[in-house]
């Protein structure tokens, strides 16, 4: 009796375990408005599907592990005024700050939709051009401690 009990308890706490690591996941297709701060939270899974700008004087702010995909389903982007293709990309536009510090055991994974960021062998290094990636507009330098590229499973 004892040890059903035990089993019981600890079927529980996985299962309790399980739901608390399991993402959501956030279509984004609205910009991050100026004078307003936004955290993406590593709880959840973020799919672009549009060009997301940073407004000016907005900041967003993303947690530690927390995963960033690119929509890569043209059904499902969402077309914007003076761009004359479907794509998907984070824009911070001059003015506008990403706050976005991972670490070794949390990084922060921006990548393709369709990607298995479980398995880094799913998409082949050499595959490019999926979306439209991060791009930093402005005069400031771009820095941080540990930061770097990586493609697929191999540094860049």
């Amino acid at each position: 009796m004892k040890l059903k009990r035990i089993m019981t308890q600890l079927f529980v706490a996985a299962l309790l375990s399980s739901a608390a690591t399991r993402a959501d996941l956030i279509s984004v297709t609205n910009d991050i408005a100026a004078e307003a701060t936004v955290t993406w939270k590593a709880t959840n899974t973020y799919l672009l599907n549009t060009i997301v700008y940073v407004q000016t004087n907005a900041t967003l702010i993303i947690e530690p592990g927390t995963v960033i995909k690119g929509g890569t389903n043209a059904a499902n982007l969402v077309k914007r005024a003076q761009i004359p293709n479907l794509v998907s990309a984070l824009w911070v536009t001059r003015g506008g700050k990403i706050m976005a510090d991972g670490t070794r055991e949390k990084p922060i994974i921006f990548t393709m939709e369709g990607d298995d960021v479980n398995d880094p062998n799913d998409v082949p290094a050499t595959r490019t051009g999926q979306w439209g990636g991060v791009v930093i507009m402005g005069r400031a330098d771009q820095h941080g401690n540990g930061c770097r590229r990586q493609r697929g499973g191999a540094q860049v």
